[in-house]
């Protein structure tokens, strides 16, 4: 069993909070409020979109304050992987958004403040988010909206301890230089007013949720990876036939040397000296392979991804009624993590990745992919999508960010190979304990979105 030190107190139980909506559980909660009358979404094409128009010149699609966020094209040359050089339509939002959460802790059990937040690209209406996620166009209030509650805990002067406050990139397969701060604040819980439609869950309540599908949202898993590896400590000795859950607690609170952390970063320094990766900025209207008919903008394969053009109704939102761009993908994707018992403590496969929105080589999972685009598979990907059931240590199904993917999910998988079973070793691969993989994710930028979403996920196992 794992706990929290004495600094954040223990973190337990799935016990709802009465001073909650009733006695109602989170699920349940969630449940409530993914009624379709809060949502209507409708498929529009791209040139009709309000407010929203193609730049004679470039053909990028932009909204007229020049706010929010664009559709542009990017050109890729590398030496990474089998394709030296595609283009393709990505995301520019050069904003730093903020994903905060506010804590608390009670009668020894630390508490945290999501919310039922409704985005238009949810494939299940609502789903439990950070206490705050919004981008800057949103907290100043571009749209005309109402301020986003509990701005004033995330922005200086603010109230409370902060516990982590990292600049984290977000996908970078089809964003362009995106980054959010993740910040988590300490409060007092009883000076905290609750507004409709948030409420405190404890860790065990939201372990609880990870494992309904599309429950919990990617801002809420990455925001949550940020917790650091110091506020856990293991309760009792670790032992060669203990249960995953202890075992995995175990990999989390281990001793991670200097040495080691310099190990692994001359790793990583390696592989960006060796593998490099260029992706400028040019016209949409240039990107081959790519063309707008019917109202999207999709690939002449049918792989990858489209950029549809959707209206929004969503009546308890700040602003209640808008048009967008949103990426639907064409297949589901998978992200997935090897997991092996050596030398007394259980350790996790990453690979170094380079991707076009943030061409540096950065900490990934083991797999991360949708594997219908591949004619070849990725390496490992058979080891974890065909994996046998007494293997598998964890699958869900998650949604990527619902403000820009329009019903984008994945299969979450971790799969734990037998003591003894060979690996065959890549260079591009590092076997790193739990603590050590966050010690990297408290790095600014140095480990990618779909890899801190399977920590936040291993946390709750232990």
């Amino acid at each position: 069993m794992i706990y929290l030190s004495a600094r954040a107190s223990a973190v337990a139980g799935h016990a709802s909070d009465a001073r909650n909506a009733g006695a109602v559980d989170p699920i349940e909660w969630l449940r409530a409020g993914q009624r379709p009358h809060l949502l209507h979404v409708r498929q529009v094409p791209l040139a009709a979109l309000s407010d929203w128009a193609f730049e004679p010149a470039t053909g990028n699609l932009r909204h007229r304050t020049g706010r929010f966020f664009s559709i542009e094209g990017v050109h890729v040359t590398t030496n990474y992987g089998a394709i030296a050089h595609w283009t393709q339509p990505i995301i520019d939002q050069p904003e730093v958004g903020i994903l905060g959460l506010l804590v608390a802790r009670e009668r020894g059990t630390l508490h945290a403040l999501a919310q039922r937040k409704i985005e238009p690209g949810n494939v299940n209406v609502a789903q439990i988010s950070p206490t705050l996620q919004a981008t800057e166009s949103n907290y100043t209030r571009v749209h005309g909206g109402d301020r986003p509650r509990y701005l004033e805990y995330f922005v200086a002067p603010r109230r409370g301890t902060v516990i982590a406050d990292q600049l984290q990139v977000e996908q970078a397969a089809r964003y362009g230089g995106k980054r959010n701060r993740n910040i988590i604040v300490e409060v007092d819980r009883g000076e905290v007013p609750l507004a409709p439609d948030f409420r405190w869950v404890t860790l065990g309540e939201l372990s609880a949720c990870a494992r309904m599908p599309s429950a919990l949202n990617l801002d809420m898993r990455s925001v949550l990876s940020c917790l650091p590896a110091s506020l856990f400590r293991v309760v009792g000795r670790q032992r060669p036939d203990a249960p995953f859950s202890m075992r995995v607690a175990h990999s989390l609170t281990s001793e991670c040397t200097g040495e080691r952390l310099a190990d692994i970063r001359a790793w990583l320094l390696g592989l960006r000296r060796r593998f490099w990766m260029e992706a400028p900025s040019v016209p949409l209207r240039t990107v081959s392979g790519w063309h707008h008919m019917d109202g999207v903008i999709a690939h002449e394969s049918g792989r990858f991804f489209e950029i549809i053009g959707v209206a929004v109704e969503a009546p308890t939102r700040e602003v209640t009624r808008w048009d967008q761009p949103l990426v639907r993908g064409t297949g589901r994707g998978i992200t997935g993590l090897l997991c092996q018992q050596q030398n007394g403590v259980l350790r996790f496969l990453v690979r170094g990745l380079l991707e076009p929105g943030q061409p540096m080589v950065r900490v990934g999972p083991t797999v991360q992919c949708i594997p219908a685009n591949h004619a070849t598979p990725p390496a490992y990907l058979a080891e974890i999508a065909h994996a046998p059931d007494c293997r598998v240590r964890l699958r869900t199904i998650q949604s990527e960010e619902g403000g820009r993917f329009y019903h984008d999910e994945r299969d979450l998988v971790v799969v734990e190979l037998p003591p003894d079973a060979p690996v065959e070793e890549r260079p591009e691969y590092m076997w790193l304990t739990l603590r050590e993989f966050k010690e990297l994710a408290a790095q600014d930028g140095v480990v990618n979105i779909e890899a801190r979403s399977l920590i936040a996920c291993l946390s709750f196992i232990a």
